[in-house]
């Protein structure tokens, strides 16, 4: 799928070790340094709404993902 020319999975990097407490209002506020969040899935499971600890954070463009991809790599995140 793509949206103004450029392929969403470009554009959504994958988060680990989410702690229990995060939001989606967290994370957006968190990844928002790194370019303009347009959305971000926290996964929770069915029997208990618990977080299944990772995310998926979507940017508006590629820049915000690799930004926020080579900040992790920098910060050994």
């Amino acid at each position: 799928m793509e949206k103004d020319g450029t392929a969403t999975e470009l554009c959504t990097i994958y988060v680990e070790n989410i702690q229990p407490w995060m939001t989606i209002e967290t994370l957006n506020t968190l990844f928002s340094t790194y370019g303009k969040v347009e959305y971000v899935s926290l996964p929770r499971y069915k029997h208990n709404m618990a977080l299944k600890g990772f995310a998926f954070v979507e940017f508006s463009d590629e820049a915000g993902a690799k930004a926020a991809v080579a900040k992790a790599v920098e910060t050994g995140a």
